[in-house]
Parts: structure tokens; sequence; C-alpha cells
């Protein structure tokens, strides 16, 4: 006892006579090297020399030993005491240390955690695969509880378990034979739908020929108006029950996303049409936050964007848990950057992520053919093409194009699809063949009928005539 006493005492004399050396001026590696030299003769020769009980040397070391095994920083591997190595102030026997020259001496010791503390780790990496399953079961059901106590809505859980919406993109029939085969089944639903092209291509027709399908299937539509023209007898005629269909017009942009959000989260509707996202309005460009009017000159950049950008992570999940679809309709503006013009539609960034679909409508202007249908001598449709800019689902992908008429007075017709699709070998056992050059039809009482031609409109132009064609469209429905 005697000689650790000494020991504390020699060792603080010899740091204060070192200190001392340092602030004069002194302060080199010889210092500290003089220090270990007289703190080891002192643990090691001295003992032996007074004949004490000699403890002091065996006593100490196992401690210092003892004390690094249980530091961090103590190394297994080499079986060092210590892996710190800072220059001129490296200090095994007691552990302290400075980070910087003349910085104060810090202990540098740092408990390892005990054994214990580790036993969770350890445990899970010993686990096999059905013990692990069953504690992940559990740590799902902890998770869905705390999530659903702070009022959030998750869908955690193995495969099997999970609802259908989340496993699989479903998909919606349009109704019109052609594009259903094109797209092989309908397009998705559970999430957003963006379509955009030129001026008078058909793309409100489009949505509301969907809207139409929808109620037909007994679902809710709402269609969200920025533009303020829709015309309702325009809407009848594509199939649209307007008396069952839910409008809204606002002049504000984030209202009708507020009114979509808040149906979608209730699950109050099966589809949302907007018409359009270029014609709505960011409150911000209308009215400061203070409710002063803006003029028109003043700077309003990417507030469309920004809204979009915020608006689509609240409403996506709910899209999808309640399979509500969104058709965005958008205009063609016109890029500047860089060296080559380009078409594109507003909305950001954002917008372009959250399409399961992006669909560009055009009119086929320069063809060998004309680029109206006419039958007689009336014009009676347009030729359209579309073209899937975006697809993340498996109906479709990105590059592929349908060409089909448009007709004036009904948008696309079922009977001409059919007829399209026949000529084409698309429709198995039709009734209706070609050989080339002429066709044949087969009617109810199996009766051929020969009709001169094989284009498609001549086709649907005889067949209409002859009174066939409502008979050829119930008989492939049925088949």
């Amino acid at each position: 006892m005697l000689t650790l006493l000494v020991g504390k005492k020699l060792t603080k004399l010899v740091n204060d006579f070192i200190a001392l050396l340092s602030r004069r001026g002194f302060d080199s590696p010889h210092l500290h090297q003089l220090r270990r030299i007289v703190m080891v003769a002192y643990w090691v020769h001295i003992p032996e020399v007074i004949g004490s009980i000699p403890i002091s040397a065996s006593i100490i070391m196992n401690y210092i030993k003892e004390r690094c095994e249980k530091c961090v920083w103590y190394n297994l591997d080499t079986n060092l005491n210590c892996t710190r190595n800072f220059p001129r102030t490296k200090t095994t026997e007691n552990c302290k240390i400075r980070m910087r020259k003349k910085a104060p001496w810090i202990d540098a010791f740092i408990k390892r955690k005990e054994p214990w503390q580790l036993e969770s780790i350890k445990g899970w990496k010993a686990m096999d695969k059905k013990e692990k399953m069953e504690a992940l079961d559990a740590l799902v059901n902890k998770a869905k509880k705390k999530a659903e106590k702070k009022g959030s809505k998750v869908v955690i859980g193995k495969g099997s378990e999970l609802p259908e919406e989340f496993l699989t993109i479903k998909q919606e029939q349009t109704g019109f034979p052609l594009l259903d085969s094109w797209s092989q089944g309908g397009f998705p639903s559970g999430g957003q739908i963006s379509i955009s092209g030129e001026p008078s291509v058909g793309k409100t027709s489009f949505a509301l020929m969907m809207a139409g399908q929808y109620q037909r299937q007994g679902k809710v539509v709402a269609f969200v108006n920025y533009e303020s023209v829709l015309d309702a007898k325009w809407a009848q005629k594509l199939g649209v029950d307007t008396d069952n269909l839910y409008l809204w017009e606002g002049e504000a942009l984030e209202d009708g996303l507020d009114f979509i959000e808040r149906a979608t989260k209730e699950s109050l509707v099966d589809l949302v049409i907007i018409d359009s996202l270029d014609a709505a309005n960011p409150r911000g460009t209308l009215e400061t936050k203070k409710g002063v009017e803006k003029d028109i000159d003043d700077d309003t950049m990417a507030l469309k964007a920004r809204a979009m950008s915020k608006w689509y992570p609240r409403v996506s999940f709910h899209f999808r848990s309640n399979n509500t679809t969104l058709i965005l309709i958008g205009q063609h503006r016109t890029n500047l950057g860089g060296s080559i013009a380009f078409s594109s539609m507003s909305g950001g960034n954002a917008r372009k992520y959250a399409d399961l679909l992006y669909m560009k409508l055009s009119r086929i202007k320069h063809s060998s053919t004309s680029q109206f249908l006419e039958i007689g001598n009336e014009s009676v449709a347009y030729k359209l093409k579309i073209t899937v800019a975006k697809s993340k689902y498996k109906g479709l992908r990105e590059g592929d194009m349908l060409e089909t008429y448009f007709f004036f007075d009904r948008g696309f017709n079922i009977g001409f699809e059919y007829v399209t699709m026949a000529l084409n070998n698309l429709i198995e056992d039709s009734p209706l063949t070609t050989t080339g050059t002429s066709t044949t039809y087969v009617n109810v009482d199996e009766e051929p009928i020969s009709l001169r031609g094989s284009k498609p409109a001549t086709i649907y132009a005889k067949l209409q005539e002859m009174g066939l064609l409502n008979e050829l469209i119930d008989r492939i429905s049925i088949d």
C-alpha cells in the first residue's frame, strides 16, 4: 500500500515537472520518454530494492491490463493495449491523452459495452428463418398499432396478407375493343393517367369517354373543370351520365386539389378528371398571403410545380389503397431551353414521376392516305395517333403507338373498331373475314354475304347501309 501511495505521488511529481518544462518551452518527445523510464523504474525495480511485498508492479500492470481490455480502443485482433497513436501524446500506462500540443490531458479510457448489451444482436443473428419471421411479425404488428394510434394508415406485412391493389396495378377496361386490345386489357387504375396533346385533338373527349365507362359500371366520377368549357350535350353523346357527374369549378388550383384529396381519402370517388392542369391558377398568382391581389406582371415562377410536388405525396397512397384513378389533362407548352425547342406538359418533375401512364395525342396530318375518314362524300372522322410516353404497368410500354379514327359525332366508334380488328385477324372466329381484295360476312342464318373491298372504311359503310353493323357488334360482343 505504501508503494502504491508513493507511486502516485511520484507520478504526480514527474508529471508536474514535465509540465513545468513544457511551459518554459522545453516540450520535447524526450520528456515523455523520460517520464516512462522513471515510471517503469519505480514500479519494477524500487519494490525489489526496498524489499517490500512484491505486489506493486503485478497489481498495477494487471489493473492496467484489465482496464485497457474494457476500453473500446483495445484491439483484440493484435492484442494491443491501445490503438491510439497520436504523436508525442500516446500514454498507455495511465490512458491519458491530449489531442494537440499544449492541450489539456484527458482520460482516453472509454468503457466497452457489457456482453448483456449485445445479446439482442447476437440473439438475432443466431435465429433461424422461422424464428426471424415470427419476431418480424411481432414487430410489424407493433409498428402498425403505433402508426394507427397516431392516426396514420399503413399497409405492412407479407405479400400473401396484403390487399390486391398493393400487389399489382389493376386495369380498367375502356369499353372500346381496339383500345382494350392494344392495352392488353385496359388502362391502369389506382393512380394517375396523364393525357396531353395539341389543341382540339380530343383530350377532354377521351377522358369523358372513360368517365362514361366508369359510370356504366356503377362507379362515381368527379370532373374538376378549370377550363370552364364543359359541354353537357357533347358529354352525353360520349356516354356520360351528366345528372350523376360531380362537377367542380373554381379559380384556384389548391382548392380543387384539396377537394380531390378529401374525396380520395374517404374513398368517395372512383375516377377524378382534371381539365386541365395548365388552365389552373395557383393561389399565389392571384393574391399574396395577406389577400392583396397580384398584378399580371408579378413574378410567380414555379408556383404550380411546387404545389403539385407537395400534393402528390399526400394522395398517392390513398389513390392506391382506394383504387381511385386520376386522369390529368394537360396542354402542350414549348420549352426553349438548350438548342432545340420541344413540347412538354406543365406540373414539374413531380407529375412525371407520379404517372402510371402518360399518353400523347396527335392528329396524323401527313400520311400516304387522307387524314380524314370519308364515307360516301362526307368526312366522318379524323385519323388519331396515340403515343405512350411513359408506362409503369404491364399493358403498355414506352414507345407503343396506336393509329385509329376519332369520329366527329361520337368519338371512338365501337362498330368501326370491330370491323378494323376483324379485317386484321385480331378477332378469333370472326363472322367477318377478308381474302385481301374481297370480304365475306356470315350472318346469323349462316349465310355468307360477299362484300367488295377490304378497307375498314369501305366495309364499315357497306355493313351500315345493309343494316348488318349492329348485328356484327352484338355477335362479337357476346363472343
